[in-house]
């Protein structure tokens, strides 16, 4: 009886590792260091991601088990392990790893091919992600101001939805004017993020 509760238990948890449980927990952890992002776009290569992790992950389980057996105590040991290489090994070993191959790729594109860098960052992510102070002018595209203020926080890119928390300027908005932020835009380091479905312009400033 008690073999056959060993090989359900044994059953199930192959099954939760290669289900994608633990390859989605890898892709999370490499999302929020920016090794890897893919937008709802680009939905076929997260689950190509996810699924090779899983894929890892159960051979690692299976190997490790060898040297733990079937037992229950043996099955919760080996358990922890992949959990435990699945939260340091991918910070530690293949988050460089991921680095390391986009900096020679980019080098091999941008030295020997003559072609621009690839990035994997939305442009969301690549137009906000600063640690600078960034005030933020919001028109639509008939060049009315919406809203402006200092970026307070915005969702990543992989929330489908997009908004941003701003706290006030000490400006009124009464006194924006669409020509004088553009001019002021071209003298300083900022960017533009048009958003042609919700047909709004952000003019986003950077302050030492």
């Amino acid at each position: 009886m008690e073999k056959e509760l060993t090989k359900i238990i044994f059953f199930i948890i192959s099954l939760l590792v290669t289900s994608g449980c633990f390859g989605y927990l890898n892709y999370s952890i490499l999302e929020k260091f920016d090794a890897i992002s893919y937008s709802s776009n680009f939905s076929d290569e997260k689950k190509l991601v996810i699924l090779f992790f899983s894929g890892l992950n159960f051979f690692l389980y299976l190997w490790i088990n060898t040297y733990f057996g079937t037992s229950q105590k043996g099955i919760v040991i080996t358990i922890g392990i992949v959990l435990l290489f699945d939260i340091l090994g991918t910070v530690i070993i293949i988050c460089p790893l991921i680095s390391l191959g986009k900096f020679t790729l980019n080098l091999i594109r941008s030295g020997l091919l003559g072609k621009s860098k690839i990035d994997t960052r939305s442009t969301r992510d690549f137009v906000f992600n600063s640690d600078k102070y960034q005030r933020v002018y919001i028109f639509d595209f008939d060049n009315k101001l919406i809203a402006a203020g200092w970026l307070d926080y915005q969702q990543a890119s992989s929330n489908n939805y997009f908004d941003i928390s701003l706290m006030p300027l000490d400006e009124p908005e009464t006194d924006i004017d669409f020509q004088l932020i553009t001019e002021y835009a071209s003298e300083t380091e900022s960017r533009v993020l048009v958003d042609f479905e919700k047909q709004v312009k952000l003019y986003i400033i950077r302050e030492s």
